[in-house]
């Protein structure tokens, strides 16, 4: 059993194993979730949130559980999660993203 976090990105809400967030080391997400990150993130009655667009968080989580990630198709829609992977240090999956979008 793994411990759930619950949290609100841009204001939808997710609950997510917090091994998951930590599957990444070095991530923004490992360093936030494993205490090694200074910086805490807001909470909302116990909740983390985290001010961004909700649109590509899903896809991230499915990139940390390990499941099949179907990418974007859309050049927009790539460049956009590129951007979400940036954003949370995720250098694995940026790398896939711009594998993608080279091809």
């Amino acid at each position: 059993y793994q411990r759930r976090v619950h949290g609100e990105v841009g204001g939808k809400v997710f609950t997510v194993a917090r091994g998951n967030l930590c599957s990444e080391p070095g991530s923004k997400l490992a360093r936030l979730f494993d205490g090694s990150l200074s910086v805490r993130l807001p909470l909302n009655n116990g909740a983390f949130v985290v001010h961004r667009d909700h649109t590509y968080f899903p896809l991230i989580v499915e990139y940390l559980e390990s499941k099949p990630l179907q990418l974007p198709h859309s050049e927009d829609e790539l460049r956009l999660l590129q951007q979400e992977a940036k954003y949370y240090g995720l250098a694995r999956l940026q790398s896939l993203i711009i594998e993608r979008r080279q091809a």
